[in-house]
């Protein structure tokens, strides 16, 4: 019964969802959708809104006008989201405000392969793909 524990111990850290999560710690992620918009970087000025979690809860990305240098907070499959100081380049398209407001609802998150799905409960607030270089 003590191998049978250990084997539980190991699958349960092995799959917990914070070693899941540091698949996409120092990842580039590009923002594909806000909410049911669909984001095409060919309709955009400056193209797409970009994040990447870095190591203690930092957060940078590109807000589709401005960088920004914020933070993030995880536990478990909660997650919290928070630009902190930001750029004031003046921009034409209106991405850069659904971006920010979508990043206030945020309360979970999902990875599926490539695919990171920002959500609020259930409801998908930013979809999000891998930036494969």
């Amino acid at each position: 019964s003590f191998f049978v524990l250990l084997i539980a111990i190991q699958l349960f850290t092995c799959c917990s969802t914070s070693s899941i999560f540091s698949q996409v710690v120092g990842k580039e992620f590009s923002v594909t959708a806000i909410k049911e918009n669909i984001l095409e970087a060919s309709k955009l000025e400056n193209g797409l809104p970009k994040m990447t979690f870095g190591e203690n809860g930092i957060l940078k990305g590109f807000t589709g006008c401005n960088t920004f240098n914020g933070s993030y907070k995880l536990q478990s499959n909660l997650l919290s989201l928070e630009p902190g100081s930001i750029t004031k380049m003046m921009c034409y398209d209106l991405i850069e405000m659904d971006f920010l407001n979508a990043l206030k609802e945020i309360t979970r998150w999902k990875l599926e392969g490539n695919n990171l799905y920002l959500l609020n409960d259930e409801k998908s607030v930013m979809t999000l793909i891998m930036n494969v270089n």
